[in-house]
């Protein structure tokens, strides 16, 4: 967990996307604490509030989307 914060600190705007897609790969990322850290950040005015929560969006809603998309077209 260390290296994830660190990694969050010094790459914040990259490493959070990019977290929460490997975690819904089914990777072992703690995402729900990774997110409470980017809260962290947003109180401490180390991190955009807009931008922590577009690219959590983005992030999520992305893999969401491809496995739904993937799901949706191989099926029929």
């Amino acid at each position: 967990m260390k290296h994830i914060i660190g990694l969050l600190n010094n790459y914040g705007t990259i490493v959070l996307p990019i977290s929460l897609i490997l975690e819904l790969i089914a990777l072992p990322l703690p995402g729900e604490a990774m997110l409470t850290y980017c809260g962290v950040l947003v109180n401490q005015g180390k991190m955009s509030w807009i931008l922590s929560i577009f690219l959590a969006s983005i992030g999520s809603g992305y893999l969401i989307l491809f496995h739904w998309w993937n799901f949706r077209y191989t099926i029929l």
